[in-house]
């Protein structure tokens, strides 16, 4: 499928638990518009809740609604499982990300889209910049065991579900390291704010 080419968007992308959310609210705090993806997902799976019932069964449900965290053990352990559900939910989440960036497009001024799954979605939107969030694998572990309640081998499960973060640096205009506070994490996001005008 051809990439949609926007001229005023930057993507936002990086890996799991590196930080992205952090620095898509920084970028919110500085008056940036910023179109999250992962909002869009969760209100895909509610859109998209009875075809997901039919394919996986109800053994994903908590009291009648698709649980995450049981459809997340599931489609992170099978890589069938994971292809099938972005079958069901992907072209949903594309169109409305379509559908936002072309009237903001319209507006002439810089926004993001924060698109954790840029690189595995084979980069569906080309925009001016691409900005990759990284951290150091075992602070990525830490921050995903914490955060999700997993223990360290599904942490590592879903980090390598991924593209390795080698290929995604090679392809990405400004990389953002975040191993360390949020202060210097805002620091570093205003600098490179500074040189796109």
């Amino acid at each position: 499928m051809k990439s949609i080419v926007l001229n005023n968007a930057i993507i936002l992308t990086g890996g799991i638990a590196t930080g992205k959310s952090s620095v898509a609210r920084i970028l919110k705090k500085m008056g940036y518009i910023v179109v999250d993806s992962d909002e869009i997902a969760h209100r895909a799976l509610e859109v998209k809740q009875d075809e997901i019932i039919k394919h996986f069964g109800d053994q994903i449900l908590v009291s009648g609604h698709i649980s995450r965290i049981l459809l997340g053990k599931i489609v992170f352990g099978s890589q069938e499982s994971k292809k099938d559900l972005e079958a069901i939910l992907h072209p949903y989440i594309f169109d409305e990300i379509t559908k936002r960036a072309i009237t903001l497009e319209q507006e002439g001024r810089v926004y993001f889209l924060d698109i954790p799954l840029y690189f595995e979605t084979n980069k569906r939107y080309l925009g001016r910049e691409i900005w990759c969030v990284v951290s150091d694998e075992k602070i990525q572990i830490e921050r995903l065991m914490l955060r999700n309640n997993l223990s360290k081998q599904e942490a590592l499960a879903r980090i390598n579900a991924q593209i390795p973060m080698n290929i995604k640096l090679k392809e990405s205009n400004v990389v953002i390291s975040n191993n360390s506070t949020l202060q210097e994490l805002e620091l570093k996001v205003k600098q490179q704010l500074k040189m796109i005008g």
